[in-house]
């Protein structure tokens, strides 16, 4: 254990284990996967909880994704008339 962890932080209250770590691990080895093969999708962890706190919508990519969602699900409405 860290010598500078309260009893109170959550890693002393929930330790990670060696799965949590398999699953982190997991996790990272496919965000590299994807930025090698020039994948970049936007997907927040608890959307929209994650939005709410984030600040950057002004930068923010799921906003314009939407909105481009939005313009084909219209496109599509038109097509099908």
């Amino acid at each position: 254990m860290l010598p500078n962890l309260s009893r109170a932080n959550s890693l002393v209250k929930d330790p990670l284990t060696d799965q949590h770590l398999d699953e982190w691990r997991a996790a990272i080895e496919q965000l590299a996967r994807d930025f090698l093969s020039g994948r970049a999708t936007v997907n927040p962890r608890d959307y929209p909880t994650t939005c709410e706190h984030c600040g950057l919508q002004t930068l923010c990519r799921v906003e314009e994704n939407m909105q481009l969602g939005d313009l084909d699900d219209a496109a599509e409405a038109d097509s099908n008339q």
